[in-house]
């Protein structure tokens, strides 16, 4: 089970919001993902760091675009730092990957209600797609780096 929300819609503190075509526009979101309690009489925590890095190569896949995983912000307990190096770079708007326009070769709408359509590949993991998700998942690393 997970959530997906967007976080901040480019909200800053001055009087400047930045619209979606400029270059400096950004928008973020959060994945809140329920997961099983470790049992804390076992030496091995898991680690659920991937998660994020999955939804982004997922999302990008989906939607042609750009999506950035920033890191966890909480997990077991623990607070995280997620990383925001890539938030002050200035992208060119007028690459289809960098654009809030829909796919070319693909027409489904840049909104988060369209998740749906990939959530099978996020959680289902049996034994009979084991092959299919794995390349997926190295597939989609690939894609996210040359875009």
């Amino acid at each position: 089970m997970f959530r997906i929300v967007n976080a901040n819609e480019n909200a800053r503190v001055s009087v400047y919001t930045p619209k979606a075509d400029e270059r400096i526009y950004r928008e973020y979101i959060e994945i809140t993902v329920a997961t099983p309690e470790y049992k804390k009489d076992t030496i091995v925590i898991p680690d659920y760091s991937q998660i994020g890095e999955n939804f982004s190569i997922a999302l990008s896949v989906l939607f042609g675009k750009r999506f950035d995983s920033h890191g966890l912000i909480q997990q077991h307990g623990w607070p995280y730092v997620p990383s925001v190096e890539s938030s002050h770079q200035i992208y060119n708007k007028n690459l289809s990957f960098n654009s809030v326009n829909k796919r070319a070769d693909y027409q489904i709408e840049l909104s988060l209600e369209n998740i749906k359509y990939i959530e099978h590949v996020l959680f289902e993991h049996d034994g009979d797609n084991a092959d299919a998700h794995s390349t997926f998942w190295y597939a989609g690393r690939y894609y996210i780096q040359a875009i």
